[in-house]
């Protein structure tokens, strides 16, 4: 896998659609690397990006793939991250590329006859991943990249609050933060919440009714 990243002169990068901080983290953590490497790197999101993910160097960067009829963009390398590649939604129309390669570590991903999959479950996020082949590749840390990478680690771990964090990925982060990632900007950028959502919030919390003599909840 890593041989494969560090062949490839011209890459795209996607993950899945609804994207979280592990899909986003990943897809521009890697950009980052690989462009430091000297790599030409576009990466495709077929929608939304939250706007607390703002802080993360490449935020704007981020493209959406074209509606154009026929156009998509040529490259080396097809790179899949954190999904399998039925949820990149119209991204997959509009890359053309000889081969395709999928990063992930959900278990649940069963791969294709169409693509190389990397799957490395033991990993809590597939930044983690991304962590690993970077050093196997010997591409150096931006703060950049640090930043988008830390940022995977963090959320789909609950900020290290939950048990799939293992030794390995705190030595990830510690490495992360030596390289320049700030985890109090990204911990405060995705703790703000828009009003409306505060308050849609309240009104829901306003109807949880109590049962099985105050063991659980629920909104009806």
């Amino acid at each position: 896998t890593a041989a494969a990243l560090s062949g490839a002169k011209k890459l795209v990068i996607t993950a899945h659609v609804n994207p979280d901080g592990d899909a986003i983290g990943s897809s521009l953590g890697l950009m980052h690397l690989l462009r430091g490497l000297g790599k030409d790197v576009t990466a495709l999101l077929d929608d939304d990006i939250p706007a607390g993910f703002h802080v993360l160097p490449g935020y704007d960067v981020i493209r959406r793939p074209s509606s154009e009829e026929g156009e998509k963009i040529a490259c080396d390398l097809f790179v899949v991250l954190d999904t399998m590649t039925d949820r990149i939604g119209g991204t997959a129309a509009s890359v053309h590329a000889p081969r395709l390669l999928n990063i992930d570590h959900h278990h649940t991903n069963p791969g294709s006859e169409k693509e190389d999959l990397y799957l490395d479950a033991t990993r809590a996020a597939t930044c983690e991943i991304i962590y690993d082949l970077a050093k196997e590749m010997g591409a150096p840390f931006s703060k950049e990249a640090a930043m988008c990478l830390y940022t995977g680690l963090a959320t789909d771990t609950g900020f290290f609050r939950f048990s799939n964090a293992a030794s390995h990925t705190y030595r990830a982060a510690a490495d992360l933060l030596d390289a320049g990632a700030q985890p109090n900007v990204i911990s405060e950028a995705l703790e703000v919440k828009p009003l409306q959502t505060v308050k849609d919030l309240g009104e829901a919390l306003s109807q949880m009714e109590m049962f099985a003599d105050g063991k659980a909840s629920g909104i009806f």
